[in-house]
């Protein structure tokens, strides 16, 4: 488990999607938890609201990634 990074963390694409027994032609891989954050592009400095989202893919197929 990684902690602390000592470096940037470049998120500027999405992670592999899980495997699932009905696999897609997109990249799979168990290293697949990860939490996708989203915000606009200008930089306000007023909260914003969050939305939490947890994909209904009843672990059998699809994926929570957003360029599915």
């Amino acid at each position: 488990m990684i902690l602390n990074y000592n470096e940037e963390v470049d998120a500027s694409e999405e992670g592999p999607a899980c495997p699932h027994p009905v696999s897609e032609t997109y990249y799979l891989d168990e290293d697949c938890l990860r939490l996708n954050v989203y915000t606009p592009s200008n930089n306000s400095t007023k909260p914003l609201p969050v939305v939490f989202f947890i994909h209904a893919g009843a672990f059998y197929s699809m994926t929570g990634r957003s360029d599915l």
